[in-house]
């Protein structure tokens, strides 16, 4: 298990990393308590076509936006409150599978992991972040759940499993072991 000092070193740079990565129009994101709870690659089903995301889920929001430069440059920032959303598990059809809505007050979109797995992992995720914060407020987050699959679900290519890159690893850091400040 991952000691309380290092956990919130490490947690820093990840959402660093993430802010770097939106450049100067994106939005700052350092703030005390927030913790970067998971991120991965997902595709992401508007009016438009599907198109690969990057998402990063803190303990308070969900942010996504636009691949330029995978693990690298991300562009189009967008910032979701986890209050706002409501998941709807939906079933597999033709053309996507591994699908969910995510709705927010002024609209709605589809998003698809690369496998069941991943995507379970990810409505659990997004589902348990408000509970565990207001469960926990004032505690930290602490130990490491990557998911099975570390292909990004528009691609076929491997993705790296270096900590230091902010897009395209499928990783989660849980709330559920969590260092105690109080050792």
């Amino acid at each position: 298990m991952m000691d309380l000092v290092t956990f919130e070193k490490e947690n820093c740079e990840r959402i660093q990393a993430v802010e770097t990565s939106f450049g100067p129009a994106g939005r700052p994101l350092s703030q005390p308590g927030r913790v970067l709870v998971g991120q991965g690659c997902l595709i992401k089903q508007g009016r438009r076509k599907p198109e690969p995301k990057v998402f990063f889920l803190f303990n308070d929001m969900l942010v996504y936006g636009s691949i330029i430069l995978n693990g690298r440059w991300h562009k189009k920032q967008i910032v979701i409150p986890l209050e706002d959303i409501m998941l709807e598990d939906l079933e597999d059809k033709e053309g996507l599978s591994n699908k969910w809505l995510v709705r927010i007050p002024c609209k709605s979109f589809f998003v698809s992991a690369d496998s069941l797995e991943d995507k379970q992992a990810w409505m659990e995720h997004i589902g348990n972040c408000p509970l565990n914060l207001l469960q926990r407020r004032g505690s930290q987050h602490g130990s490491t759940f990557e998911p099975p699959t570390n292909v990004c679900a528009a691609s076929t290519t491997s993705l790296t499993s270096n900590a230091d890159t902010t897009a395209g690893k499928l990783a989660f850091w849980s709330a559920m072991h969590a260092p105690s400040s109080e050792q």
